[in-house]
């Protein structure tokens, strides 16, 4: 068993995918690998651009989310990653 501290990073619930899109870019690749490999939580992928990416609905923000996601994988530019992370 995890560290309790650990156990969200290492046993996520739900997870917040930054900046998939639609031409399979690093975010797209995480969200199609999570779903091949029958990730149990529930998936949130994030992107202002998208009402949907893979089936799934995409939100414009993470404050848009219906909940605070366990981990988040960042898959932006890095032009924009550090308002991600303030965010």
């Amino acid at each position: 068993m995890a560290h309790p501290h650990l156990s969200k990073l290492l046993d996520p619930r739900s997870l917040a995918i930054i900046g998939p899109n639609d031409k399979g870019n690093v975010g797209a690749r995480t969200l199609q690998n999570a779903r091949d490999l029958g990730y149990p939580g529930k998936l949130y992928p994030v992107n202002p651009n998208y009402s949907e990416i893979q089936g799934l609905k995409c939100y414009p923000s993470l404050a848009a989310l219906p909940e605070v996601p366990d981990a988040a994988v960042i898959s932006v530019p890095i032009k924009g990653a550090l308002q991600v992370l303030t965010e």
